[in-house]
């Protein structure tokens, strides 16, 4: 999984906006393995400490039908707490595999073929099984979960998020990708990059 250390974020971490992000994040990692330790404020007064107004407490929906386990719920009232004690704003997200709810069923046969089973046999294994709502949500839907959270201003400050990337012009009709220069690289000049790409047929 991609990482980054403490020091790599505090030495770039300038015009970067952050949030807490979901439940197998920064916070919701120490908070399910040691609810007494309060580590997980700790970690979020440090990200308030380097962010400042650009770090936001991030909400999710708890209901997520029969994958639901109330952790989701329990989380989300932590994180509130945590938003009140440092001052924090709160946004509301939502993970979306898929776009539409109506999509479910294609993403399905997609991850069935992704993890090399049939559609019955990844149906019944479970792994990797997403209900309905991860896909993209409508904003009414958003906000009507923001307020069953408790924290309806978490819908509306994702417009702040927005307002803070204003300046952002990535530019449109260009490829960009970064350039590397594999040519360099000692595998590369030793021959060890052909015999590779040989492995892979």
């Amino acid at each position: 999984k991609p990482r980054v250390s403490r020091e790599a974020l505090a030495s770039h971490c300038r015009g970067l906006i952050s949030s807490s992000a979901c439940i197998g994040g920064v916070l919701g990692e120490p908070f399910f393995q040691d609810q007494s330790s309060n580590r997980d404020h700790q970690v979020a007064e440090w990200l308030c400490g380097l962010f400042g107004e650009r770090f936001f407490i991030e909400l999710q929906d708890p209901n997520w039908g029969e994958s639901s386990d109330g952790r989701q719920e329990l989380y989300n009232r932590r994180l509130l707490q945590i938003a009140q004690d440092l001052k924090l704003k709160t946004v509301i997200s939502s993970d979306s595999h898929f776009p539409c709810r109506k999509d479910l069923d294609v993403h399905r046969v997609m991850m069935a073929i992704q993890t090399k089973k049939t559609l019955k046999d990844y149906m019944e294994s479970g792994e990797l099984l997403l209900p309905e709502v991860c896909h993209i949500r409508p904003p009414s839907e958003m906000l009507d979960t923001a307020i069953k959270i408790g924290s309806e201003e978490a819908y509306y400050n994702t417009n702040l998020i927005a307002e803070m990337c204003e300046d952002v012009n990535p530019g449109t009709g260009k490829i960009r990708m970064p350039s590397f220069p594999y040519q360099d690289e000692d595998d590369y000049k030793n021959g060890e990059f052909d015999q590779w790409l040989k492995t892979k047929g």
